[in-house]
């Protein structure tokens, strides 16, 4: 047996006897060649990488136009067309978003705020202050929209992910080492309506999804997004990311060669594999370990978020079900009722109905310990 096949085969068995494997075992069993590290730091163990077969960008423009909402879940863009529960959140300070990155996690209070908890060596948990209505973890920086427009990005700057362009955006995607955006445009037609009508544009309104940008590590084409569209929202994961809206856009490079966005109102893409909704189903591509890919059926999933090895929806009737990996109890989410969820590297967060933030899996750094809901 060749050394590469005996890799391959050590990678398999690990995933029958339930171990995650880890990143070095893929790259010498030759999946996955990485970017160069030039900072002089030993960067933190990332999850399953990236499988190679070739750098694609694949765009549709027949998907259904969906509505612009929040998105505040890391490697998860999600832009809701169905009916979701309403949350109550408390006085002061409950959450509206959350966002599960690698080792740490961020979240939208009501009034604007951001914070994050967990691994913090390189600040990636230490948000600047001021009202945003965006947050997005990803491996070791984080990226928020603020009320006015601009991005911000803390965190590791090595390959220059946290160092966005300037202008007004409406969404940011923090991915493994780059980033994306939706650069903000005037919404014409809205104002058009409300004009007709002589009644005034509803805050927020008076905005809409434009071009996507992307800074940082582009060895894959993933910070290389195509030209133009009308996006909603987008999703930066590790050598690969994908924006919806008007249009249905993806680049970089995904091995599954499975890639299929036609129709898609949501996309999340996660370490080695995606995941979408499609008229309240979600489907998911890319690599099929620990069955990360076998999306469960659901009454009409409203939520969903690509992982590292798994990952979790937020069905019609606010439960959340997580599938794939689930050492440390990362796809094994908490009874009740979720308005929605994201999946991080070996840990998930969700909000509550009411507001709250609960997290499950891995904590050795906290990032499963988020704060109160109030203060």
């Amino acid at each position: 047996m060749s050394r590469a096949a005996f890799l391959f085969a050590a990678v398999a068995l690990l995933a029958l006897v339930g171990c995650e494997p880890l990143p070095e075992e893929y790259e010498r069993a030759g999946t996955t060649p990485r970017p160069t590290n030039t900072s002089g730091l030993a960067p933190t163990p990332t999850p399953a990488s990236k499988q190679i077969s070739g750098t694609m960008t694949v765009t549709d423009a027949l998907a259904p136009t969906p509505t612009l909402a929040p998105k505040g879940i890391s490697g998860a863009t999600t832009v809701t067309d169905a009916p979701t529960p309403t949350p109550t959140s408390p006085a002061g300070g409950g959450f509206v978003a959350v966002s599960a990155g690698w080792q740490h996690s961020c979240a939208v209070r009501a009034d604007g705020r951001v914070v994050c908890w967990g691994r913090d060596e390189y600040g990636q948990a230490s948000p600047p202050e001021g009202k945003f209505v965006v947050v997005s973890a990803g491996w070791q920086h984080s990226c928020a929209v603020r009320a006015s427009g601009d991005v911000e990005c803390w965190g590791s700057d090595t390959f220059g992910q946290a160092s966005p362009p300037e202008g007004e955006f409406v969404d940011v995607s923090a991915g493994e080492r780059h980033s994306c955006a939706v650069r903000r445009v005037i919404n014409h037609l809205a104002l058009l309506r409300a004009a007709d009508a002589g009644e005034t544009v509803a805050p927020g309104s008076e905005y809409a999804g434009g071009g996507i940008e992307c800074w940082g590590s582009d060895e894959y084409g993933q910070a290389s997004p195509p030209p133009g569209g009308a996006f909603a929202a987008v999703s930066a994961g590790a050598a690969y990311s994908c924006a919806v809206g008007r249009n249905v856009a993806c680049w970089g490079t995904d091995g599954s060669g499975a890639f299929r966005p036609r129709g898609l109102t949501a996309v999340s893409v996660g370490k080695d594999h995606s995941c979408g909704r499609i008229d309240g189903r979600v489907e998911c591509w890319g690599s099929a370990f620990a069955s990360k890919t076998a999306a469960p059926e659901g009454l009409g999933w409203i939520d969903v978020s690509a992982g590292a090895s798994h990952s979790c929806a937020v069905d019609r009737d606010g439960t959340v079900e997580c599938w794939g990996f689930n050492s440390h109890g990362r796809a094994t989410p908490p009874e009740g009722a979720f308005t929605a969820v994201s999946a991080g590297g070996r840990h998930s967060c969700g909000v509550r109905a009411d507001g709250r933030v609960e997290c499950w899996g891995d904590d050795t750094f906290g990032q499963a310990s988020p704060p109160r809901g109030q203060g």
